[in-house]
């Protein structure tokens, strides 16, 4: 018997016609696919970018109107409420401002109002065309504005002195009595005023009778008693002598009556012009000599002398002393607010019998000074801080 064996059915045969055209056809679908899905993509990574280039310029926008606008309050007070359009620097972009304020504190020296410092918060929204649209910011600003000094002095002596006087020889008047241009019944002032622990001495005792006043009761005053001694600080005695600091008096007044390095490359001619007139002078820590002229002078930084035959007819203001040496003569009011240092009267043997030293209080001269500053005085300018503060307005 034999064996059998396996058998062995012949293979069906394949039949793959017909199937090149689905593979195409699937094929074109994924590339089409594909070629959608890049472009979707692309375009909307266009649009993001796009969307945020513009986000950044309205960004920018807004920073640069509001820069512009704080740079234009430079001179100028700021006001709540106020609003406006502002066009960048080299473009025809703007943003919209609107100002409110949120602080405002007076500022007093001496208890006399100086300023104030305002806080303002300044909201800048980018423009497209009229429409706000985009990003916006809103910065904090502070301003000072100084309150217009029109320099109500109250000439209370001949001579008012922060420190010390010191006076060395004999031929000398300091004399607060005179009824030049005085009011009814007003004979004039003191010889001297002093702030607090001011003292006046002279070398020869005899020599007070040489201080002539008249006191708050209009009864003439001589020796110790036409010197007094007010208590105050040099800040007190500037803002009662001159009504204001001194800082905002200078400030009222214009850079052209104004000379040496604190304001410029004015320098002091040494004489003033003619005519009731108004000069400040930095000293820059040194001595300013004082020679003849009408009106008013204020020297800051340093001392002030006067010698030989000078005359001024009106107010000396020095933040530091004066040094009067010779035959000169003050004829209105001098005032030293140094309230460290020593002011000083010196006359040796020669001036016994050729010189004297005068400072006579003369009310004309005084009020001819007032006259003179008013007349050249402008309120002073805002002084505005830059940004302290920013951050972007999140809707």
């Amino acid at each position: 018997m034999h064996p059998s064996r396996p058998v062995r059915l012949p293979l069906a045969r394949l039949d793959r016609r017909g199937v090149a055209l689905p593979l195409a056809l699937l094929g074109l679908i994924a590339v089409s696919l594909l070629v959608t899905t890049m472009l979707l993509t692309s375009s909307t990574e266009a649009s993001v970018s796009a969307a945020n280039a513009g986000a950044v310029q309205s960004l920018y926008d807004a920073e640069g109107g509001l820069q512009v606008y704080v740079d234009s309050m430079t001179d100028r007070a700021m006001v709540a409420g106020d609003s406006g359009d502002y066009t960048l620097p080299n473009s025809t972009r703007k943003a919209r401002i609107t100002v409110s304020r949120l602080a405002a504190v007076p500022f007093s020296t001496a208890g006399v109002l100086d300023s104030t410092r305002n806080t303002f918060a300044i909201m800048s929204r980018p423009l497209r065309g009229t429409r706000v649209s985009g990003r916006s910011v809103v910065a904090m600003v502070r301003q000072v504005v100084y309150v217009p000094n029109q320099l109500n002095a109250k000439i209370n002596s001949s001579v008012t002195i922060g420190g010390d006087l010191h006076v060395n020889g004999n031929a000398f008047t300091i004399n607060g009595r005179s009824t030049e241009c005085a009011n009814s019944g007003d004979q004039g002032v003191q010889a001297v005023t002093g702030s607090s622990g001011s003292t006046v001495t002279v070398n020869n005792n005899n020599m007070y009778q040489n201080f002539l006043g008249v006191d708050s009761a209009n009864r003439t005053t001589q020796g110790t008693t036409a010197i007094t001694n007010s208590h105050m600080t040099k800040a007190e005695l500037a803002a009662y002598t001159l009504g204001g600091s001194l800082s905002s008096i200078i400030a009222s007044l214009p850079d052209s009556v104004k000379y040496g390095p604190l304001y410029g490359s004015q320098v002091w001619p040494g004489a003033m012009p003619a005519g009731d007139s108004v000069a400040v002078i930095d000293a820059n820590h040194g001595t300013v000599s004082i020679g003849s002229g009408s009106g008013i002078i204020i020297v800051v930084n340093g001392n002030i002398s006067m010698t030989g035959n000078a005359t001024f007819n009106g107010i000396i203001v020095v933040e530091g002393t004066f040094s009067l040496r010779g035959t000169p003569t003050v004829n209105g009011a001098l005032i030293s607010l140094d309230t460290d240092n020593e002011s000083e009267i010196i006359l040796d043997d020669s001036d016994i019998g050729a010189g004297h030293v005068t400072v006579q209080y003369n009310k004309c001269a005084t009020d001819a000074a007032i006259r003179a500053f008013r007349g050249v005085a402008t309120p002073p300018a805002p002084r505005t801080t830059k940004t302290f503060a920013w951050s972007e307005i999140i809707r």
